[in-house]
């Protein structure tokens, strides 16, 4: 633990299949971007080995947009993959963690399909670029590689959970 981006995305594409939807790679970057902001609010630990970086439009995981990015608006036909062994194979959350870890991501990641898989990729756009929201805070997204910090992802999403009690 933490996981790849491109695990979790799978994790996400096997609900969606299961659900009879589809996830376009912009709602993709907005599902993997809320369970890494959750996971961090309930365990206190990423959900993420990477970080999530503040682009002019929005929090992106750079490396799912290098994964997705030939899909460009349509739904995402296809594994995120990662390098293994030589091979390039697709992601998954059992090889990368042990099981209880494994198991709390999945909890995690079912949580916020379930919450925000009826929105649309703008309307979760939305949800991210609000004044108080960490991409809106950080102050310079028009610089390369800005990156959010994982405390005040953390802040924001424990401040979401107790506004909802």
């Amino acid at each position: 633990m933490p996981f790849s981006a491109a695990a979790v995305a799978n994790e996400f594409l096997h609900l969606a299949y299961r659900d009879k939807e589809t996830i376009t790679p912009l709602k993709m970057q907005k599902l993997v971007y809320f369970a890494h902001g959750w996971h961090l609010a309930i365990t206190g630990k990423p959900l993420l080995q990477e970080p999530i970086q503040a682009w002019q439009y929005g929090p992106v995981i750079s490396s799912l947009y290098q994964q997705f990015k030939e899909c460009g608006s349509s739904p995402i036909t296809f594994p995120a993959s990662i390098l293994t062994q030589g091979s390039y194979l697709p992601a998954e959350l059992d090889r990368e963690g042990n099981p209880a870890d494994v198991a709390m991501a999945r909890q995690i990641i079912e949580r916020v399909w379930k919450q925000y898989h009826r929105y649309s990729a703008s309307a979760l756009t939305t949800f991210t670029h609000s004044d108080d929201t960490p991409w809106a805070l950080v102050p310079t997204k028009d610089l390369p590689e800005q990156i959010i910090p994982n405390d005040s992802i953390r802040n924001y999403f424990a401040r979401q959970a107790a506004n909802a009690r």
